[in-house]
């Protein structure tokens, strides 16, 4: 399995790369919203899409609205600290799974992400 995680804290990035590892997943980084887009457009497949809403370029949700328009079925989770820019409506239009407001506790993190990855087709 492969994620991507598109964030542009260098320790966020760290965190998520051990915790996928341990979930047996291997990881793709962005930080910002051109490194995510790429990333998207390049063909390869993911098997979730771990997301950060506030970047250098822009918005969290132009990397999700692009991967959901690729890919609609795959499980997103939204990371951020910034609850202002949490929209549930556009979530729920972009089938988000799951939102997790930094900072996050570890455990909740691995579980939300092991119980998204174990339903992946």
């Amino acid at each position: 399995m492969t994620a991507l995680i598109i964030d542009d804290e260098p320790h966020i990035l760290r965190i998520c790369r051990r915790i996928l590892d341990n979930l047996d997943t291997d990881s793709l980084e962005g930080r910002c919203v051109a490194d995510g887009i790429q990333q998207i457009r390049s063909g390869k497949r993911f098997d979730i899409l771990i997301s950060d809403l506030r970047l250098p370029d822009g918005s969290g949700w132009s990397v999700i609205s692009e991967f959901r328009g690729l890919s609609p079925k795959t499980p997103i989770v939204v990371i951020t600290g910034t609850p202002d820019e949490w929209d549930p409506q556009l979530a729920e239009t972009l089938k988000v799974d799951a939102c997790i407001f930094k900072p996050f506790d570890i455990n909740d993190f691995r579980n939300t992400v092991g119980r998204l990855l174990r339903r992946t087709p």
